[in-house]
């Protein structure tokens, strides 16, 4: 195996087995070859299964990047980027899924990238006092560059050529970019600095948290019958055939353990909440029949999706999902209550602008 392709792996190992990073198909990395190529994860794909036979593709820099300024003269529509992204590969795989959506910043920057999704991050991210607080604890250690959410993919790319083309970027020492509601890319020239750097941003956020605390709910539990209701109400709106289960989703846990008020779920806070998570979680004030049909069909006028989780005050959340999804979707929306509770700790939510909300990428 390649050292390149070796050194890509490790790095989607070290990072992709831990949902708090990076959970489904999110994420990417990638490692340039020396020699005019790329190393990047496919799309769709996870990071912690990616093999030296599956899980990424081989691409040409140079061409991504005349891809990049192409689009950005035109329509950078969903189907002319796959079929773009499908012809600058130069791999050997006769059948595999295109290199990811966002190969294009991957190639604008240094020899290792890394872009996560650390629910670590995401109180910072999607608080309106984010940018600020993470400068002052992470320096004098580090430096970085926000960048404020317009879109995914070449979107993205676009607003980090920018920073370059104003010669903000020293592309020879680690870059910092925390994108807002979104993530964070780190890029380095060798994947341990990047590795180090990664781990050290996450330590420095995690410490300086607010701590939270298990939620205590309601001592007249209702959740049997609330799921039933729910689940019932559901199928109605939704689809009878739909094979979703509704369950209660335990262990809660909220800044000082604190009640969780209406305003903590308000907007769609982050683009996996958009493209996973049915966007967002819905409040539910009185769980009766109509009330809970009714919040369905105003979440789903308002987002064109259907809701994948309820909160219930004193009775706590319930995850609306198919069965084999419901062991991760439980935990990743007891995460996202947990990460609502600190943003709004930290300074008020800060919910993804409507008029981004269905651009390129999501």
């Amino acid at each position: 195996m390649e050292q390149s392709l070796s050194e890509l792996i490790s790095i989607s190992h070290a990072f992709g087995s831990d949902i708090r990073l990076v959970w489904s198909g999110g994420g990417n990395v990638s490692v340039k070859t020396g020699d005019g190529s790329m190393l990047i994860k496919a799309s769709g794909t996870e990071l912690g299964q990616m093999t030296s036979s599956k899980g990424w593709r081989k691409v040409n820099v140079e061409k991504v990047c005349r891809l990049l300024d192409d689009l950005l003269k035109s329509d950078p529509c969903p189907e002319r980027i796959k079929k773009g992204l499908l012809k600058v590969c130069c791999d050997k795989f006769a059948i595999a899924p295109m290199p990811s959506i966002e190969t294009f910043f991957h190639a604008l920057l240094g020899r290792c990238v890394i872009h996560l999704h650390p629910m670590i991050l995401l109180p910072y991210l999607c608080s309106k006092t984010g940018q600020r607080r993470l400068r002052e604890i992470l320096s004098p250690e580090f430096d970085f560059h926000w960048i404020a959410f317009r879109g995914l993919g070449v979107v993205t790319a676009e607003q980090i050529r920018e920073r370059i083309n104003k010669k903000k970027l020293n592309l020879s020492r680690a870059n910092i970019f925390f994108l807002s509601n979104h993530g964070l890319i780190v890029s380095c020239d060798s994947v341990k600095e990047a590795k180090k750097v990664v781990r050290r941003i996450l330590n420095i956020c995690r410490r300086n948290l607010p701590p939270v605390k298990l939620l205590h709910l309601s001592i007249k539990n209702r959740t049997t019958e609330i799921a039933s209701r729910i689940q019932s109400v559901y199928e109605q709106c939704y689809d009878s055939n739909t094979n979703r289960i509704t369950i209660p989703a335990r262990p809660l846990y909220t800044v000082q353990g604190v009640s969780p008020a209406k305003e903590w779920f308000d907007g769609v806070i982050t683009p996996e909440e958009l493209t996973y998570l049915g966007a967002g979680i819905v409040w539910l004030e009185n769980p009766e029949s109509g009330t809970i049909q009714k919040a369905i069909l105003t979440h789903f006028r308002k987002t064109n999706l259907w809701p994948k989780a309820f909160f219930v005050p004193r009775q706590g959340l319930f995850v609306s999902e198919k069965k084999q999804n419901l062991p991760l979707y439980r935990k990743v929306f007891a995460y996202y209550l947990q990460i609502r509770s600190q943003a709004v700790h930290l300074g008020g939510l800060k919910p993804l602008s409507r008029k981004y909300m269905l651009g390129e990428g999501l």
